[in-house]
């Protein structure tokens, strides 16, 4: 099992430095992560449920408000 992330890799994989977000994503968005991590999902996520989201290649940016 490999160790958990930290709020500073989870920035890093958000945000990388060649991402075409990146320049709008702020740190200050992940400060208020806890330094515990929260418990992994346990769930499972089926491809057939997605046939509404655009293709990759499109290069559109979702936001999604859970």
């Amino acid at each position: 099992m490999s160790p958990a992330m930290n709020k500073e890799d989870i920035y890093k994989v958000w945000a990388p430095a060649d991402g075409v977000w990146s320049p709008w994503v702020k740190p200050v968005l992940f400060a208020c992560m806890p330094e515990t991590p929260p418990a992994r999902f346990s769930g499972t996520f089926s491809g057939e449920t997605s046939s509404w989201l655009p293709p990759v290649e499109s290069k559109v940016a979702l936001v999604v408000d859970l």
